[in-house]
């Protein structure tokens, strides 16, 4: 026994690195065949998907700028019937921007009768 080195390969009579080997190889193959079956590979961007991901991202811009554009205080045309000269509250009444409030456009201390800031009020029932 003082000539034979000690160790694995002593008692079982098998090459350490041809045992590393086939660990490897079936380490590998175990591995391999685990990833197939649970698609473990990277998912790439198809065609429809960057449509779908196009259209998606259309129609929020829209709806952005549908919201933008609607959420203004006053609409485009009732701006710029405030923004003319209003001769009295008659003509306020038959364009239909009355009442005028203090600091808006068509307002005036003139067409405001008891100087409470709201011009052209109903008329009282």
């Amino acid at each position: 026994m003082k000539g034979k080195a000690k160790g694995w390969s002593v008692h079982t009579g098998r090459d350490p690195g041809q045992e590393a080997q086939k660990l490897k190889r079936r380490f590998q193959a175990v591995s391999e065949a685990s990833f197939k079956k649970r698609n473990f590979r990277k998912k790439r961007w198809s065609s429809n998907s960057a449509m779908i991901l196009a259209a998606l991202f259309a129609i929020a811009a829209y709806l952005l700028y549908a919201w933008v554009w609607n959420s203004n205080l006053w609409p485009s045309n009732q701006a710029l019937l405030q923004a003319r000269y209003i001769p009295d509250c008659a003509s306020a009444r038959l364009i239909g921007v009355t009442p005028l409030y203090k600091g808006f456009a068509g307002y005036r201390e003139s067409l405001d009768r008891d100087r409470d800031g709201i011009a052209c009020e109903p008329y009282p029932f």
